[in-house]
């Protein structure tokens, strides 16, 4: 068994070589053997539209189910909506056969414990390893059940009561021929003021019309072609998944991930004056600067779905974001929801004057880099290269290194599944983020 395809935050391999059924069974009787040693559980377990996934996803019920415990097999579905229906039902742990974005020669799984509790590997995914490496012990309970339920109705009643657009607009859902393209129509279909324009909504086990990933290049070609052409108030793309959301904007630009961490934060705070929201330390300054505006208390955090919720929890926040697109909310398990996103993103435009291009203006105070990656082999002596080298600055590592100064910043972190350092700089000012990027990647390359 390969431990590098136990990440920090889920299981992901290649098919074939690293995930395979018998694989799927050993993690389905570990997983029960880990959460419920000593009596029977309830695991709710779903799967992508990946063409290996339903076979994978059976696999894991049986490895449950030989070991004494029931599966609420609820079929394809998005990541979401199994956390959703796995905190809905109180069961003991919920399973998803995902391996989100990733090419259509990987497979993976997504783990929680009751209440959608990521398991990640600093919260029992590496015991879960142990346990498949191991001989579990003879069980003496008897043989579990399956039982196959449609949560989607419920799901999508839940996730419409969230909608609140006073005025009509029109939008561009783009799901990637993933699995939550089938969620889409049954959420808006009590508000007949919102047309949606549907691209990729029919699942495809090939998931070919275009990248899973929607931060490819070209992956959000075709939906701000349908933005403009269309005259949409924005456009969204899902991941495979649909975990993550990416947005173009009416002119059919891309939004920045972190600039509408505040923009969510201004609506949901609305009510709720004085509440945590939290933001990934590669966001620009300007989001904690608006998040305090919009009368929220900003929390910098890791990156990684694992430590925001764990940290959504710890500092009851009502709402999080990465720059990546995830997206998360208290009301929803502290999980992170592509469709929960793309009704706050309606609820926003709808309710405004301005277009949504207009209001990400005040979000562009500062220039920004974006995610570079580099590839290096001794991440953790390039870290301490730059922090010697930026000595000067204020200096943490709550995640890898980051670095202040009054007019600029930049965060470094090593990745958690290849050898690239990930850089992200900011700067007051479009000329000085220049000189900055250039003055830190020297330092990289010169190493």
């Amino acid at each position: 068994m390969h431990r590098k395809i136990f990440g920090s935050y889920d299981i992901r391999g290649m098919l074939g070589e690293d995930i395979n059924s018998d694989f799927a069974y050993k993690l389905g009787a570990a997983f029960g053997a880990y959460l419920c040693p000593d009596q029977s559980g309830t695991f709710v377990v779903g799967h992508d539209a990946r063409e290996s996934s339903p076979g994978l996803a059976a696999a894991i019920a049986q490895g449950l189910v030989e070991r004494g415990h029931h599966v609420r097999s609820i079929g394809l579905a998005s990541t979401p909506l199994v956390y959703w229906w796995g905190g809905k039902t109180g069961g003991d742990g919920s399973l998803v056969v995902t391996a989100s974005h990733l090419p259509l020669e990987y497979n993976g799984f997504k783990l929680c414990r009751k209440g959608a509790a990521p398991i990640s590997a600093g919260t029992g995914l590496l015991d879960i390893q142990a346990l498949m490496n191991a001989s579990l012990p003879v069980t003496d309970l008897a043989a579990g059940s399956v039982t196959h339920e449609k949560p989607l109705e419920e799901y999508a009643a839940c996730l419409s009561g969230f909608l609140k657009a006073p005025a009509p607009l029109r939008i561009a859902v783009d799901a990637g021929n993933g699995a939550a393209g089938p969620e889409i129509a049954p959420v808006f279909r009590q508000h007949p003021q919102i047309e949606v324009i549907e691209i990729g909504c029919v699942p495809d086990i090939r998931l070919a019309q275009r990248p899973s990933n929607p931060l490819e290049h070209g992956a959000l070609d075709h939906l701000a072609e349908v933005v403009l052409a269309r005259d949409c108030a924005f456009g969204m793309a899902f991941d495979g998944d649909a975990d993550r959301a990416v947005v173009v904007d009416n002119e059919g630009k891309m939004v920045p991930g972190d600039f509408l961490i505040p923009l969510i934060a201004r609506q949901i705070l609305a009510d709720r004056q004085g509440a945590s929201v939290l933001y990934d330390l590669r966001a620009s300054r300007v989001v904690a600067e608006k998040i305090k505006d919009y009368g929220g208390k900003p929390v910098r955090t890791r990156v990684g779905h694992s430590f925001i919720k764990a940290a959504m929890r710890e500092h009851a926040a009502v709402f999080g974001g990465e720059l990546s697109g995830h997206y998360y909310y208290a009301d929803l398990y502290c999980a992170d929801s592509a469709l929960r996103t793309l009704m706050e993103i309606v609820n926003l435009v709808s309710a405004e004057s301005m277009s949504l291009s207009e209001l990400l203006v005040p979000m562009r105070k500062y220039a920004t880099s974006g995610e570079i990656n580099l590839s290096i082999e001794d991440v953790a002596a390039m870290l301490e290269s730059l922090r010697q080298s930026f000595s000067d600055g204020s200096c943490d590592h709550l995640d890898g290194l980051s670095i202040d100064y009054p007019d600029w910043w930049f965060n470094a972190r090593g990745s958690q599944t290849e050898p690239l350092l990930r850089i992200c700089i900011g700067a007051a000012r479009p000329a000085l983020l220049d000189e900055k990027r250039e003055l830190v990647l020297s330092l990289v390359r010169r190493s």
